[in-house]
């Protein structure tokens, strides 16, 4: 009787989904510290806009003085990772696809991306044996693909 209950379903769900959820936003929390704080991702936006400058396809989509992006950048991976909330009083809620929907992002600039920022990952010592690489890595696979707005 009690599995025929739609309200026993549902409570077993959010149960299951709260659980998961939280054990990501836990993960994404403890990534801050475990990759070494804010001069790593600091470095890893560096390291990460040193490639973009280089690529045709991408840095039409950035300033010409990176600098700026470079640090935006930075505070938003801090905030996302665990660490300090500055990004969000400097820039506001990240609304990342609206910020970015005016460049038309297809798979290959979606693929570049990705690239650049796997790249940055292992010039920054968070290569494939780091115990943070894959969540990182799943969070930059995902928002990468979320940004496509062109086939």
């Amino acid at each position: 009787q009690i599995f025929k209950n739609n309200l026993f379903y549902n409570i077993i769900y959010l149960t299951l989904f709260s659980i998961i959820f939280m054990g990501i936003l836990f993960e994404h929390n403890k990534i801050y510290e475990m990759v070494g704080g804010s001069s790593t991702f600091h470095n890893l936006a560096t390291h990460f806009y040193e490639l973009v400058q280089n690529d045709e396809l991408l840095i039409f989509m950035y300033p010409k003085k990176l600098d700026m992006a470079i640090h935006k950048l930075a505070l938003f991976l801090i905030q996302k990772f665990g660490g300090p909330d500055e990004y969000r009083p400097l820039r506001g809620h990240p609304q990342m696809r609206r910020r970015h929907f005016e460049f038309p992002i297809d798979s290959e600039a979606r693929n570049r991306w990705l690239t650049h920022m796997l790249i940055a990952l292992d010039k920054v010592g968070i290569d494939s044996n780091h115990q943070a690489r894959f969540t990182l890595e799943e969070y930059f696979s995902w928002m990468s693909t979320h940004m496509i707005n062109k086939s």
